[in-house]
């Protein structure tokens, strides 16, 4: 009795074979015709055992489906795009080679890997970069990363100016993506871009040559403000020379359940509106100089960590208003700096929200001070609210220097526990409610409402003092307290 062999193509519903059509994956001969021809027989074709070169524009159509096997890959040549307004069937494998000016562009929202692109082996920036080039206007898309990978080029998310990408999400691996970061670079450039979501995923500073900044979130002079972006589970960490995160006139940012963690010159957190156009000293290439009063206003942080192990400010906080700090810890391991640095820098500093906060030292150092507000002009930083904070920092709480304008202060049940004294100096109103100083001291200023404990030593010279008399309505002291 003879046998038959059976073929895909008597099978009915199943995929074609691009091999079938005169396909070879040798990465040299030119496969487009033979992929567009098996298209056009079937719904859905097989793409395995080799390189296939695209060597003029191809479009999967609507309905139209690639199934690209482990060990299968498109090679796209110089000047050749592949349109997907079908689907891509594949796993977390390389299965794009670019060449040149060769690109991927989908027409669908749609989920891509950023490890599709056989870059990410060698450089995860530009892998990225390409993944986020590829997906569309106007359409939610998402990328997932790898488990790990290095970024030597900065990744590009200006791409998605003016609004062109609503919703968009970058997603690490189900148990975490760990990205190095190497050399004097941004990691991730998000200059005009709004709605982006960032999830699950770390980025370490190499400490032997540290990047710049991990996020660049800024305004753009032709396409507005940086806004609306959201971090969730996002570690970075290691050696960053400017700031993990520098938000540049950029509005409406979330940050949850993040850790920011620097052991080099940068901080954590720099957050700024524009100064008085000299563009900030991040300058060019990353920010278009221009005259004109940017905020950075309505950003939240909530079960965020600040650590840093370097001499910078944790939090650098210029010209910004609406800020909320909710639920967060800050650790600060220098004697000479502060953990959070508020400067009016030209414009407001306005209306700054920590709450259910902790400050601690670490390494067995204390900053000098946890917030610490300065001018170098005639500016206000005012309606700043402080509640549930505990500090065991050297000299805790708050300065200003002499050309700052600080107006009604906040504090409601905020507990010192420092190793030696602390320190609360104010130019302007002050309103405490159960404040908590032992051994501390508290210089100038108007003081009312409330209770205020201090022990024998509590104020400077003793307790009274005369030289901090003036003004004190409705303060209630309790001398030799024993401190709530």
């Amino acid at each position: 009795m003879s046998l038959t062999k059976v073929t895909n193509s008597m099978i009915a519903g199943a995929p074609g074979n691009i091999v079938n059509y005169g396909a070879v994956g040798d990465g040299i001969t030119g496969c487009s015709s033979a992929i567009n021809s098996a298209l056009a027989d079937y719904d859905s074709v097989i793409v395995y055992g080799g390189d296939f070169l695209i060597d003029s524009n191809l479009t999967v159509a609507s309905g139209k489906s690639l199934i690209i096997l482990n060990g299968g890959k498109l090679k796209i040549a110089t000047g050749v795009t592949l349109t997907i307004s079908g689907t891509i069937e594949a796993g977390d494998y390389e299965i794009f080679t670019l060449v040149g000016t060769g690109k991927v562009t989908f027409n669908i929202a749609t989920t891509v890997y950023a490890g599709w692109w056989d870059s990410w082996s060698s450089d995860a920036g530009i892998a990225w970069s390409a993944a986020v080039a590829s997906l569309p206007l106007n359409k939610r898309g998402s990328i997932r990363l790898p488990g790990e990978g290095t970024i030597k080029t900065t990744v590009n998310m200006t791409q998605l100016q003016s609004g062109a990408r609503k919703q968009f999400e970058v997603i690490g691996a189900s148990n975490g993506t760990t990205l190095n970061v190497e050399g004097s670079i941004i990691a991730v450039d998000c200059t005009g871009s709004e709605h982006l979501s960032f999830s699950n995923f770390r980025l370490r500073g190499s400490e032997s040559s540290p990047p710049t900044i991990a996020f660049y979130l800024a305004r753009d002079l032709d396409y507005g403000y940086s806004f609306q972006h959201r971090f969730s589970n996002v570690l970075i960490d290691g050696n960053w020379s400017k700031a993990c995160v520098y938000s540049y006139a950029s509005e409406e940012n979330l940050f949850h359940d993040c850790k920011f963690i620097t052991t080099g010159t940068g901080s954590c957190l720099w957050i700024t509106g524009d100064n008085d156009g000299t563009g900030e000293d991040v300058v060019s290439p990353y920010v278009d100089v221009v005259t004109g009063a940017w905020s950075n206003t309505a950003n939240v942080y909530r079960d965020t960590a600040f650590v840093t192990y370097g001499s910078a400010p944790l939090v650098k906080i210029r010209g910004a208003s609406d800020h909320t700090f909710d639920g967060c810890y800050y650790q600060h391991s220098s004697t000479t700096d502060y953990s959070v640095y508020i400067d009016g820098f030209g414009t407001s500093s306005n209306r700054l929200y920590f709450s259910n906060s902790r400050f601690e030292q670490g390494s067995g150092t204390k900053p000098l001070y946890n917030i610490y507000a300065d001018c170098s002009s005639i500016s206000y930083i005012s309606g700043i609210t402080l509640r549930n904070i505990v500090s065991n920092a050297y000299t805790a709480f708050f300065g200003s220097a002499s050309l700052m304008i600080v107006q009604y202060m906040n504090l409601s049940g905020i507990t010192y526990n420092p190793v030696v004294g602390n320190k609360i100096v104010s130019s302007a109103q002050l309103k405490f409610s159960d404040l908590s100083i032992p051994y501390g001291t508290i210089t100038s200023g108007n003081f009312e409402g409330g209770r205020l404990f201090c022990n024998a030593s509590g104020f400077s010279g003793g307790y009274p003092d005369s030289s901090i008399t003036d003004n004190r309505s409705g303060i209630t002291y309790v001398d030799n307290a024993v401190i709530p």
